[in-house]
């Protein structure tokens, strides 16, 4: 088992970054996870606590549907052809757990997969045939055919997988498995094998492959901070403050930034050519979702705690 120590990095003077929300879009409650569909036309967000998802016209910034039928969905994937929603339902007290797979063709709900798995975090591979699901419970990370019926193809035993990213290339899959504290697991995607175990100093919550260069970074909710990982050799980790518990991250595509919604009702804003926190951006409200347009020039984030989605001009 190899061990990541982190190197901590003064943020103490992060100055603040004024960014415009051009719209804030009534959803359901409790919105969590955000996701665009491939041609940028539609976005979609779970909404925890009213037990839909809502589709978002990303050119009016208006609601068009209401996927109904789920229970407290919270993590979401898209097909990369855009023929499919993934949705991920955990439900309080173990109720309804279970991936749910929307046709966007006619947004009818048309099977399940990982039954009572209690499933987190969705990834598909690129060519859309396989999707991933990282399962809590009893713990692994499954890898299903997304043809009819769904059938399992393969597990990686985990102890308490709660987050997966796939590698730009395809190759890897990287997975959080969180038992004190919390481990990165490196899996081949040709022999669904892990092929390494990093430990980490804190317990992740969300984790996300910087498009420019080799490296993913991991939000850690326990430690307040930003983990970044080489992965050429997974031998460095950079850790960076971000003064409170991090939730969701997300890459621009065109810029050297990420963003990381945290719980003091902020963004930050990591410069990740110099794997620095830049800025920090108030005017949130328990930021928890997040996603990027493919252009860079917004962002969609949600509210967990009120049943709104904020958009915002990078």
């Amino acid at each position: 088992m190899n061990t990541l120590p982190p190197v901590p990095t003064d943020q103490n003077h992060v100055p603040d970054r004024a960014i415009k929300i051009i719209a804030h879009i009534e959803v359901g409650a409790n919105p969590v996870g955000v996701v665009l569909h491939p041609n940028g036309q539609l976005a979609y967000v779970a909404n925890a606590g009213a037990n839909s998802v809502s589709v978002i016209d990303t050119t009016t910034q208006q609601v068009t549907r209401t996927i109904t039928g789920l229970r407290h969905p919270w993590y979401l994937a898209i097909h990369p052809d855009g023929s499919h929603l993934y949705v991920g339902s955990n439900g309080p007290g173990g109720s309804s757990e279970a991936v749910s797979i929307v046709d966007l063709n006619d947004h009818s709900l048309v099977g399940t997969l990982a039954d009572n798995q209690r499933p987190h975090g969705l990834a598909t591979n690129l060519e859309g045939s396989i999707l991933y699901v990282a399962c809590q419970r009893p713990g692994f990370v499954g890898a299903y055919s997304t043809t009819a019926p769904y059938p399992q193809l393969a597990t990686i035993e985990m102890d308490a997988a709660v987050n997966l990213a796939l590698s730009h290339d395809g190759t890897r899959l990287y997975a959080i498995d969180n038992l004190n504290p919390g481990h990165l697991v490196v899996i081949d995607t040709a022999s669904h094998q892990a092929i390494s175990r990093h430990g980490m100093a804190e317990q992740a919550e969300d984790l996300a492959c910087d498009p420019h260069r080799p490296r993913v970074y991991l939000s850690n909710q326990t430690g307040h901070t930003v983990s970044i990982v080489d992965t050429r050799d997974y031998s460095h980790s950079r850790t960076l403050n971000v003064e409170a518990s991090p939730h969701a991250i997300a890459f621009n595509p065109v810029r050297d930034e990420a963003y990381v919604a945290l719980y003091n009702n902020r963004l930050a804003v990591i410069d990740t050519r110099h794997e620095q926190v830049s800025a920090t951006a108030p005017g949130f409200s328990d930021p928890r979702g997040l996603a990027v347009t493919a252009d860079g020039s917004r962002a969609y984030v949600s509210n967990y705690n009120g049943r709104h989605l904020w958009v915002v001009a990078l």
